[in-house]
């Protein structure tokens, strides 16, 4: 049976609540068992297409991955 989760929105303020900066944060937030159960401990995965946007946005600091920030950026062909 599939596991039953909060909305995207629900768990997001649940995150943002806490005023964690980082994904560490959050798996050491998870490892502690302070996370309800109905809140997955991996959220990029369970949230996926679903609102994810990634932990910036999740946690409510506004960073962006390393890997993600490329994403901000016009092509220079679309620039000109």
């Amino acid at each position: 049976m599939k596991k039953k989760f909060r909305s995207f929105d629900d768990a997001r303020k649940f995150a943002r609540k806490k005023n964690l900066i980082n994904r560490e944060e959050w798996k050491s937030l998870a490892k502690s068992n302070k996370i309800p159960n109905d809140i997955p401990s991996v959220p990029q995965t369970v949230y996926k297409n679903k609102g994810w946007e990634g932990w910036g946005d999740f946690l409510g600091t506004g960073n962006i991955s390393g890997r993600d920030r490329h994403k901000q950026f016009k092509l220079l062909s679309e620039s000109r």
